[in-house]
């Protein structure tokens, strides 16, 4: 099934309004990272979703310690994103993050440098709890 895990992540992420008003800020790493794990098609796909069917409200993308040809895949992307979808990627150093962006090492994860543990699975099933929970409370109008 497409992108069943990138739905499952955007559910657990924007799990109730407040969160989606709030917004989020994603890191990814991306050394080493090269056309091999890029797919056009796939990418025109998540645009659809990302580009206004779906409640996201994504801030910035960093893409941490990202090899400079990231910038001509970022380049086919905006063949199908929103030109302001694409300009939320930002390429970043791992100091940037700590000395440019303002984290701190107790909200990122080890692989970026931080202290931040926490299983994506139990993060994942609680976030999704409480979007349960927030669309079980939300009430519309007759």
């Amino acid at each position: 099934m497409f992108c069943w895990d990138q739905f499952l992540l955007l559910d657990a992420t924007y799990c109730d309004l407040d969160q989606i008003r709030t917004g989020s800020v994603t890191i990814g790493m991306a050394k080493g990272m090269g056309w091999e794990n890029f797919n056009a098609e796939h990418e025109e796909r998540l645009a659809a979703i990302f580009d206004g069917a779906y409640p996201v409200n994504e801030h910035s993308f960093y893409l941490v310690d990202a090899p400079t040809m990231i910038g001509a895949m970022l380049k086919v992307c905006e063949l199908f994103y929103a030109k302001e979808s694409v300009d939320k990627a930002k390429m970043v150093t791992l100091d940037d993050l700590y000395s440019k962006l303002g984290f701190t090492r107790d909200e990122l994860p080890p692989d970026v440098g931080g202290t931040y543990v926490q299983d994506l699975g139990d993060w994942t099933m609680a976030r999704l709890w409480r979007r349960s929970e927030s669309v079980r409370l939300v009430t519309l109008p007759p």
